[in-house]
């Protein structure tokens, strides 16, 4: 309050008149006493600092400078990316070209199915490249299927489809007369 007192001193006025002034302001405000023209004629009282003045337009110039609109130039850039009428016509070409529920259905039908997949996968060739010579079916039977040794001949094995009696795929093996002969493998 004493800076505002200081600030409103002038040319001889004591700073009691300006703190009654400004109480019977206040007072007028707070308790709701407030008439048509009491106001204003209280306040058109008070003294007028030029300094006020200034640091009115100081604080208004920070503001603006602070705000830093956007130049007619970046503005137009910014719109013209907006909704003009052939940014619409383009959308709305693009929406048309979307394919229908019906023709969505269609396609996705097309699709192969996992098991589809599966079968594919299990089709292909284990060097890749190719669904023919070894397979990765072929590969697997070994693993769960028929496989007997010595047979057609000594020395080699045959590996079986599914069925554990169409052959598969066949080779030969090496024996140690010192181990124990392995004859078939049949899993069940």
């Amino acid at each position: 309050m004493s800076a505002v007192l200081a600030d409103t001193a002038h040319g001889g006025a004591s700073t009691t008149f300006d703190l009654a002034l400004l109480t019977v302001a206040g007072d007028m405000v707070v308790t709701g006493a407030l008439q048509a023209g009491t106001f204003s004629a209280t306040t058109n009282a008070l003294p007028w600092n030029a300094a006020w003045d200034a640091e009115v337009q100081s604080e208004a110039a920070d503001a603006l400078t602070a705000y830093d609109p956007p130049t007619h130039a970046e503005l137009t850039t910014a719109v013209s990316t907006l909704a003009t009428a052939a940014n619409l016509s383009t959308l709305q070409t693009s929406v048309n070209d979307l394919p229908t529920n019906a023709e969505l259905t269609t396609a996705l039908d097309a699709l192969p199915t996992a098991a589809e997949n599966a079968d594919a996968l299990l089709g292909r060739n284990i060097a890749g490249g190719s669904s023919t010579g070894r397979t990765v079916a072929q590969a697997f039977y070994a693993l769960r299927n028929k496989v007997a040794f010595d047979t057609p001949t000594a020395g080699s094995f045959t590996v079986y489809a599914t069925d554990d009696v169409t052959s598969s795929w066949s080779g030969t093996y090496t024996s140690d007369a010192g181990a124990e002969p392995v004859v078939s493998l049949d899993p069940v």
